[in-house]
C-alpha cells in the first residue's frame, strides 16, 4: 500500500483545494492510500525553533516521513503558490527535519474559480520542488479551472473532472512503482 500525504494549500473552511485532494483520496487507486491533511496549526517558519520545532510542526515532519508519497494541494494567490503551502515546504525541507520529501515522488493538484486553474502556481512549485528534491510526477498537471461550477457543498461533482483526477491517480501510481 502505497501511504500518499496530501499536503492543502489553503487554510479556507470550504476550500477548493481540499475538496480536490478528498476527492483523490476517494478516487485514488486500492494499492494508494490518501491522507488528507491541513497545516492550520503549523507555524510560519523560522530558524531559531528548528532545534525545538512545534508540535503541530513536529506531527508534520512526522506524517511527511512516514508517507510513501506527497500530494499537493496548490491553490493559485496572486499567480503564485499560497504562503501556506510554501511555509509548509520550508519546513519539510530543512536538514533539521531530516528532508522527508527528498527525493519522494510528488504530485501537484490545484483548483482555482479562474479558466486555467492553478496553471501558475505549478510553475513556481516546480522550481521550488527541484530545489528541495521532491520528485514531481511529469504526467499531465491535475488543474481544476473554473471551480465554483464543478464543487458543491465541499466536493467535487464535476465528472470529468473526477474521471481525469482518478486516471492521473492511476498513472501517478503507476509511476512511483516504477520509481522503485
Amino acid at each position: 500500500m502505497t501511504r500518499v500525504l496530501a499536503i492543502c494549500g489553503s487554510l479556507r473552511g470550504g476550500s477548493y483545494n481540499k475538496a480536490v485532494l478528498e476527492a483523490a483520496a476517494e478516487l485514488a487507486p486500492e494499492t494508494m492510500a490518501v491522507e488528507v491533511f491541513v497545516p492550520a496549526s503549523v507555524a510560519l517558519f523560522n530558524e531559531e525553533l528548528e532545534d525545538a520545532p512545534p508540535a503541530a510542526v513536529k506531527a508534520m515532519i512526522d506524517k511527511a516521513a512516514a508517507a510513501d508519497a506527497i500530494l499537493l494541494g496548490n491553490p493559485e494567490y496572486n499567480h503564485s503558490m499560497t504562503g501556506v503551502l510554501k511555509n509548509a515546504l520550508d519546513w519539510l525541507s530543512r536538514p533539521s527535519a531530516g528532508q522527508p520529501l527528498k527525493d519522494k515522488p510528488a504530485m501537484s493538484v490545484g483548483a482555482s474559480p479562474g479558466p486555467v486553474g492553478t496553471a501558475r502556481a505549478h510553475a513556481h512549485l516546480k522550481v521550488v520542488a527541484w530545489t528541495i528534491g521532491l520528485r514531481l510526477w511529469p504526467g499531465p498537471e491535475v488543474l481544476v479551472g473554473n471551480c465554483k461550477d464543478k464543487i458543491e457543498d465541499g466536493r467535487l461533482t464535476d465528472e470529468a473532472s473526477r474521471r481525469f483526477l482518478a486516471k492521473s491517480l492511476r498513472s501517478f501510481a503507476d509511476w512511483i512503482e516504477r520509481l522503485d
